[in-house]
């Protein structure tokens, strides 16, 4: 038993920055209400989920800056040793989570960890924001020519679009169109159009990302509190509700600026871009699915007689062909239920966080379901096409669980309150 009402509302902020795994128990005779809360998409804590910048993005930056074969190289080397870096500085807090934990337990005091908590966030930031300026200056420091020197501004604005477009709450707010294009390289009916589009729309992102990264940081600030009393479930919602508010702009950019760049594309670009602009708009639902994992592993097997891989290739066709149905209906229900306040996604230091509390909306609940029940029958198909012994070779998910909406997640939590 964690005591009162206030005490366990009050652990909630510490286990959401902890991202631990707790279900906690009211008192005898009391009515329960339960609060879901789920960590999901988020690596460990000060990991690639918080907001590390990667190799990948020291890649786009030499390539927005036309680096030459050295300087790329001294970036990479740069990167390298930043990366190091925060190894050693996620180890660091790692170790000093486990000795707030250890503690916590021993004594059975539970405040001992919500004190430790913000003091052990707090120097992570900082080390982390410390790391990140000096592998920004150290970059900078190897531009060679006004042209490179002019376009860092272009860098500066990348980094914004990766740090603010994390954690989107809403449909279509966390899609990068520049990024999206650049990666489908579509044939575009006036590239010169295109091209002034998408400055335009830069700028305009740009603009609206600011504006979010001040008022998420005036925000409440959920996962830092100084007591047991503090109400955390609240300040969660209430950060929530400012995400929502300023990335509504944001995802009314990318729906505006869209529908321009597909209006300049060639037919097959743009059919292509509108897939994958709607991939990333609703990512949990178009992700691929563990069936799908399964049935390319199923389907690279050495050892499949002809029947069985006329079997799974005729499930394969069934399977794509029902999923997009379901997962159409999915995103629509998601769409419909992005204003509820019950649910809402927002970055914190320990990766991306989405949770959900109280009653699901039934069209969001009979769309999952519907999405399980395809799922289950096409791996259940794929059990009894294959021996045990084929089956033991396809690929294992990754440690860890998947939700039940067949997302991967780090943790879920499920606090239970009592109602008064």
């Amino acid at each position: 038993m964690l005591g009162t009402r206030e005490n366990r509302r009050g652990l909630v902020g510490a286990l959401i920055v902890a991202a631990g795994l707790v279900g906690v128990a009211g008192p005898a005779g009391e009515s329960i209400a339960q609060e879901r809360v789920i960590i999901a998409r988020g690596g460990p804590m000060g990991g690639a989920g918080s907001g590390q910048v990667s190799r990948r993005s020291v890649e786009r930056y030499s390539e927005l800056l036309g680096f030459g074969a050295e300087q790329r190289e001294s970036a990479m080397t740069i990167h390298e040793g930043y990366a190091s870096e925060m190894d050693q500085v996620r180890k660091t807090q790692r170790s000093a989570f486990e000795d707030a934990r250890r503690a916590s337990e021993d004594t059975g005091d539970h405040g001992v960890f919500m004190e430790k908590m913000p003091k052990i966030e707090t120097e992570f930031k900082a080390a982390s924001d410390r790391l990140e300026k000096a592998l920004f200056a150290d970059l900078r420091a190897l531009l060679s020519t006004p042209e490179q020197e002019e376009k860092w501004a272009g860098v500066e604005r990348m980094r914004r679009r990766e740090v603010g477009l994390r954690g989107a709450s809403l449909s279509g707010e966390g899609v990068d169109l520049i990024d999206l294009v650049a990666g489908l390289k579509p044939e575009p009916e006036s590239s010169e159009e295109l091209r002034a589009v998408l400055d335009e729309y830069e700028l305009q992102l740009d603009r609206a990302l600011e504006a979010k990264i001040k008022a998420m940081g005036e925000a409440p600030q959920f996962g830092m509190f100084g007591g047991p009393d503090e109400k955390s479930m609240e300040k969660m919602q209430e950060a929530a509700k400012v995400a929502k508010e300023v990335g509504k702009r944001i995802q009314e950019i990318n729906v505006q600026n869209g529908r321009k760049i597909g209006g300049l594309l060639a037919d097959a670009s743009r059919a292509a871009f509108e897939e994958e602009l709607r991939r990333r708009s609703f990512p949990r639902v178009y992700r691929p699915s563990r069936v799908t994992k399964d049935l390319e592993g199923a389907m690279g097997l050495s050892d499949l007689t002809s029947d069985q891989r006329e079997q799974l290739t005729s499930l394969r066709t069934s399977y794509e062909r029902d999923l997009a149905g379901v997962n159409d209906r999915w995103a629509n229900a998601i769409k419909e239920n992005e204003g509820n306040d019950q649910e809402g996604t927002i970055a914190t230091g320990a990766g991306v966080m989405r949770f959900s509390m109280g009653e699901e909306p039934e069209a969001l609940k009979e769309a999952k379901k519907a999405r399980r029940e395809v799922d289950e029958k096409a791996a259940d198909r794929i059990k009894s096409i294959l021996t045990a012994a084929q089956r033991e070779k396809l690929p294992k998910a990754p440690a860890g669980r998947e939700d039940g909406d067949g997302e991967f997640v780090g943790q879920t939590m499920v606090i239970e309150t009592v109602d008064h």
